[in-house]
């Protein structure tokens, strides 16, 4: 589900489709740190939702998600943090009502950026307006379309010096 073409050059895509935030915070060193980014986008959390691996409460997946942030921080990684999409329905897990959940973790991880200072690209806002994801999840073209110049407009803030 991922667009291939926006990830060639200095893009690394590290991504995996169904891995929840544990599963991240596992493969950080190897598939982030070892190659000595600039920038890391973190994006997680639907997969921790739908608990495909089992449930996480709320303040886990935040935990999860600091611990990540700290690895990268450690390493003189930056941090762009991404809010979770907007979701309909989870195609694998009809009897969800996934938004509630979205919503309350988004709270969080918009609480965490601005604690911690970093960049929030706002995933849920570039995919709020309905016809952007194929099967409810998932973006379309068009959802793509309309993430790239959030990921854009994030990294330009990493290159900003600080006031």
């Amino acid at each position: 589900q991922v667009e291939p073409a926006r990830f060639t050059g200095a893009w690394a895509n590290r991504g995996v489709d169904g891995q929840a935030s544990a599963h991240m915070l596992a493969r950080m060193r190897q598939d982030v740190i070892a190659l000595r980014p600039r920038a890391v986008l973190i994006a997680a959390g639907l997969n921790d939702i739908i608990a495909r691996r089992g449930v996480i409460s709320p303040a886990d997946y935040v935990a999860n998600i600091e611990s990540l942030v700290d690895l990268a921080q450690a390493h003189g990684i930056t941090v762009i943090l991404a809010t979770l999409p907007p979701a309909e329905r989870f195609p694998t897990r009809p009897r969800i009502a996934p938004q509630p959940r979205i919503d309350q973790l988004n709270a969080q991880l918009r609480a965490l950026a601005r604690r911690r200072g970093l960049v929030l690209a706002d995933f849920h806002a570039a995919l709020a307006a309905p016809g952007l994801r194929i099967d409810g999840l998932h973006p379309n073209a068009e959802g793509y379309r309309r993430l790239a110049p959030v990921v854009e407009q994030a990294l330009a803030q990493t290159r900003k010096e600080p006031d």
